[in-house]
């Protein structure tokens, strides 16, 4: 049989196509399993924020409440309430006591004002707004301050995607399942092989004692994260800020519709107050490209815009971390000293605001600790 033989070719013609056609069902499967409502032993699903964690389930030596949440049963409101809203940095990789929410309230106390922890490990914008109008109605807050972290909040509030439980972890999967664009993101089948690597690299290469991450697969995703700080970003990134500023609008209607003031925390990444770190990613030819305090920059004039009140604590937390370790090892979560250090000034934030005080006044749309005030 000749090399040119139209029936082999027609064979090999046959055998791309069954495999194109696998692939594109394969595709369409994982797309439409994202639609379940699913729940692992950690988390379950739930209609108004996509998820949480499940109720009395011990996570990182923390056990949640009956809604999930990392903090003691919430009792009737005797007093004035605040709810803190956020990711991990809110939930808290620390055992509670040593944990952001905690020592804020510990310094609330004595005016009797009650501060409740209300995170959900790994959630996104929508999911914070989500824990507002369900938990924050419900609880009956007073006001509430919504923790960003810059380092992936703002790759979640991309308008294609949504946070959701998936495969037994709270993953950005696509608001619709027939939305098409070009790019690994889009393509489930190319991200689960991706993952999938990774898993394979990580258990091939297990974390070095004391750290969460293995130093090169913590390196990849701070890498990864950095692309916030380009001075020029890709398309995707600035789908990110403009999903910022959608859901900043929606936080100042819920404010003003439900008379709850809200504000705004700014939480860094470590490679913002890192310098070491910063330098490990960005080779000397390529730090002109970046600017480590554009995500702040950019995030503060869409809340000045909105007359949110926000506090930055980048500028704080740079100053501290010179002399100080703020971050778990090879993780990107405060420790308890970086926990100690953004809780004095979110308490300062407080105060300054008038949410300590009787009766709990609506704070000025003005930044803290921006560089013209300082602390």
């Amino acid at each position: 049989m000749s090399a040119g033989d139209p029936q082999k070719g027609g064979r090999w013609l046959a055998l791309a196509a069954g495999y194109l056609m696998a692939f594109l069902l394969f595709e369409l499967l994982l797309r439409l399993l994202t639609l379940a409502p699913w729940g692992t032993a950690d988390f379950v699903a739930d209609p108004a924020t996509g998820f949480r964690q499940r109720p009395g389930s011990t996570i990182a030596g923390n056990t949640t409440n009956s809604r999930g949440f990392n903090d003691a049963e919430p009792g009737p409101k005797a007093g004035r309430r605040i709810g803190v809203v956020g990711d991990s940095f809110v939930f808290s990789a620390v055992p509670r006591g040593a944990d952001l929410v905690s020592l804020v309230a510990a310094q609330a106390k004595p005016a009797g004002v009650e501060i409740l922890n209300l995170g959900i490990l790994a959630a996104g914008p929508e999911n914070y707004l989500g824990v507002l109008e369900k938990d924050g109605v419900e609880l009956e807050l007073d006001a509430a301050l919504v923790v960003i972290f810059v380092g992936n909040d703002i790759s979640q509030a991309d308008p294609h995607f949504k946070t959701r439980v998936f495969f037994g972890a709270p993953r950005a999967v696509l608001r619709t399942p027939w939305l098409i664009r070009p790019g690994i993101d889009y393509i489930y089948s190319v991200k689960m092989i991706r993952g999938g690597w990774r898993l394979f690299r990580e258990m091939r290469n297990p974390p070095e004692p004391g750290g969460t991450f293995s130093r090169r697969i913590f390196l990849e995703i701070e890498k990864d994260r950095l692309e916030i700080c380009r001075r020029e970003p890709a398309a995707k990134v600035e789908r990110g800020y403009l999903g910022m500023a959608h859901f900043f609008d929606r936080l100042e209607s819920f404010g003003r519709e439900r008379g709850i003031p809200v504000a705004v925390a700014l939480a860094p990444d470590q490679f913002q107050v890192d310098g070491q770190l910063a330098e490990t990613l960005l080779a000397p030819e390529k730090v002109a490209a970046f600017d480590l305090g554009l995500p702040q920059e950019r995030l503060g004039m869409q809340l000045r815009a909105r007359n949110i009140p926000y506090l930055d604590l980048l500028p704080r937390l740079r100053r501290e971390g010179v002399n100080s370790t703020l971050y778990l090892e090879r993780d990107s979560h405060w420790n308890a000293e970086g926990n100690r250090l953004a809780a004095e000034s979110v308490a300062e934030a407080l105060r300054s605001w008038g949410w300590l005080a009787a009766p709990l006044r609506a704070p000025p749309g003005a930044p803290l600790d921006s560089p013209a005030q300082g602390d």
